[in-house]
């Protein structure tokens, strides 16, 4: 468990608080499973084609690629590359060339961290 606190307080009175408060909960020692072993989507998952029957009447496709865990490293943002990448629309980026086919009006690239252990 992490907290972090954020006040015009001094840090004596917060940390009397903090102390009061969070004392009470029990440390249960749990270990953090690695959620990467055995990986979340092996190679029968992978590579594979589905073809849906749409609900609505909405023409989207979304593309998601299973990466290492990056969230802690906050400093690098090595998921920021990609959004860049593959979300700049400016001349000769990927969405100015599918408009230009005729296949896309927007493109919207991020990235995500659902669960620990991969992103």
């Amino acid at each position: 468990m992490c907290l972090t606190v954020n006040s015009r307080n001094s840090i004596e009175d917060l940390t009397k608080w903090v102390t009061e408060k969070l004392s009470p909960v029990k440390n249960f020692n749990v270990e953090v499973p690695n959620l990467m072993e055995p990986a979340p989507f092996g190679p029968e998952t992978q590579s594979r084609l589905v073809r849906v029957v749409p609900v609505k009447d909405v023409d989207e496709i979304h593309f998601m690629w299973t990466l290492p865990y990056t969230e802690s490293d906050v400093k690098r943002k090595p998921l920021s590359y990609f959004s860049h990448l593959f979300g700049h629309e400016g001349e000769n980026s990927i969405l100015s060339w599918l408009k230009n086919e005729g296949l896309a009006l927007e493109l919207f690239a991020g990235d995500d961290h659902n669960l620990w252990g991969f992103s």
